[in-house]
């Protein structure tokens, strides 16, 4: 196994990825608007975590990383489009918007990679911008309609995308446990996941 920040940073997946799954057994009962979408969100944060937990947790030979990168490369792209189709009333093949859209971001990924490229900075600025949307949409409907429920989405994506800003920042802290940008921010996921399922449950159709 790896250790310090490395083995950190695997462990602090598997949180997110068993916290994911509480919410994702809770809201599969729910009743709520897009629920496709949400269940694919969940679902790829699952699939995130546990890659992630795999990739950082264990000694692994390079082609085997990077193997693991390119299939999760792929579901973060998924991730993402599948949490935007969860503001947008597609009623019928929104699985299918999110795949191509998600193919098309993956391309571009794919490209950078080939190039030697960071995807990752280019991942990031594509996150924030689809956040930014997500978040001004919820912004939007909470000034509108004065419902408090729509608080639980907004902090969540304000939580996310502070967590965001330490992957950007790079810090590290070693105190008793050692934490770098990718554990610090999968504690923010952690939250942001929580915060989710409560607006779920909030605006579950009774």
């Amino acid at each position: 196994m790896t250790n310090g920040s490395e083995l950190i940073t695997g462990l602090t997946n598997l949180v997110i990825m068993f916290t994911t799954l509480v919410v994702f057994f809770k809201i599969y009962k729910l009743n709520i608007k897009n629920k496709n979408s949400w269940i694919l969100f969940y679902i790829s944060i699952l699939i995130d975590s546990f890659l992630g937990f795999i990739i950082h947790s264990f000694l692994w030979p390079k082609f085997i990383i990077d193997i693991l990168w390119i299939i999760l490369s792929f579901i973060f792209c998924i991730t993402l489009n599948s949490l935007l189709f969860t503001i947008i009333d597609k009623r019928n093949n929104e699985m299918f918007y999110i795949i191509i859209s998600s193919i098309l971001i993956y391309l571009i990924l794919i490209i950078e990679t080939i190039f030697r490229i960071d995807f990752l900075l280019t991942f990031i600025i594509i996150a924030s911008l689809y956040l930014i949307a997500i978040l001004l949409f919820y912004i939007h409907n909470f000034i509108k309609s004065c419902d408090k429920n729509y608080l639980f989405y907004i902090l969540g994506l304000f939580l996310q995308m502070i967590g965001g800003l330490f992957l950007i920042i790079k810090p590290k802290f070693c105190y008793l446990i050692c934490f770098d940008k990718n554990g610090i921010y999968h504690l923010f996921m952690v939250m942001t996941i929580i915060f989710f399922y409560l607006g779920n449950k909030c605006f579950c159709k009774k």
